[in-house]
């Protein structure tokens, strides 16, 4: 079942398995929510073993092995899409993305091939042990952020899950990286990526919505490692775009205005650092797709994600 639940996208196909997914998949709901998996007719103190092995020119090698009780995995699975979790526009709505997927974000091109094996055991094993994910995967989705300038759903709670856990192995405050925008996060870094958002956002509303290139394909690298280098231009582009469409851009200035302030208190004289460090680049890309989401969520919405 777990195996299913994990493996490829082809060997998900067949019946058996089909099946074998949606049981985990209805067993990891129910541990959400606090039920018991018992009325699925799932054992929680049954003990299980789960062994990877990778091919090693004429051998074949052990990649990780680990034995535990079926709910003591289950528990951890469910904190691992926990820590993931993110808020989605509705082409996604998938809470529990198989291994494979979340992999396939970091591999040029989106070919398992060209996911090292080390990666794949390592991830494997952080999230069977639930400890923290390894920095080669945290790596690869900022390089594959910055090549594509794509920032969807997996990849923005890649980042999240791997700065809670970073967060929670350091006994730091791990409440500031939430699912959907957070106006209390004052770290720097997520401050610049949600006005890298809302200058973007400034910049559709003058020249349309449809426009071919915009300052996310020019400048989104450079402002998530060198901000002083790019944001003082950016605010001064910003001014033409505001000026052009005043009454869209009304409340764009406004949340400018708002976050620039914020970004005054926390930074030093010039309000930009020069650079970001590995950590503060996932940051930044964390509050641009936060604030991003945050334009196309209805009222209601925001409201009942406050209360929950």
């Amino acid at each position: 079942m777990i195996a299913a639940f994990w493996g490829s996208a082809t060997e998900a196909d067949d019946s058996v398995n089909q099946e074998a997914t949606r049981l985990l998949r209805e067993a990891l709901l129910r541990v959400r929510r606090g039920q018991d998996i018992k009325a699925l007719d799932l054992d929680p103190n049954i003990r299980i073993h789960i062994l990877g092995l990778a091919p090693n020119a004429a051998r074949i090698s052990i990649r990780f092995y680990q034995t535990e009780l079926f709910g003591t995995f289950l528990g951890r699975f469910s904190r691992h899409y926990a820590d993931m979790q993110i808020i989605q526009p509705k082409q996604y709505q998938d809470d529990f993305p198989p291994i494979w997927r979340l992999l396939a974000e970091t591999a040029v091109q989106g070919k398992r091939d060209n996911i090292p094996n080390t990666l794949i055991s390592n991830t494997m094993n952080a999230i069977l042990s639930g400890t923290r994910y390894p920095q080669s995967l945290y790596q690869a989705i900022l390089i594959r952020v910055r090549s594509d300038k794509q920032i969807n759903p997996i990849r923005a709670g890649i980042i999240k899950a791997c700065l809670i856990r970073q967060a929670r192995a350091a006994n730091k405050e791990e409440g500031v990286y939430t699912v959907a925008l957070n106006e209390a996060n004052k770290q720097q870094a997520y401050l610049l990526g949600r006005l890298f958002a809302l200058l973007e956002r400034a910049q559709l509303h003058a020249q349309g919505e449809n426009l071919n290139k915009t300052i996310r394909d020019t400048y989104f690298s450079a402002a998530s490692a060198t901000p002083a280098v790019v944001f003082p231009r950016l605010l001064r582009l910003a001014q033409h775009h505001i000026s052009k469409e005043k009454e869209k851009n009304r409340w764009v200035d406004r949340d400018i205005g708002k976050i620039l302030a914020d970004i005054e208190l926390v930074g030093d004289a010039a309000g930009f650092p020069a650079s970001l460090s590995l950590q503060d680049q996932g940051l930044f890309i964390l509050g641009y797709y936060h604030q991003r989401q945050d334009f196309f969520t209805p009222r209601k919405d925001k409201v009942k994600k406050e209360e929950e």
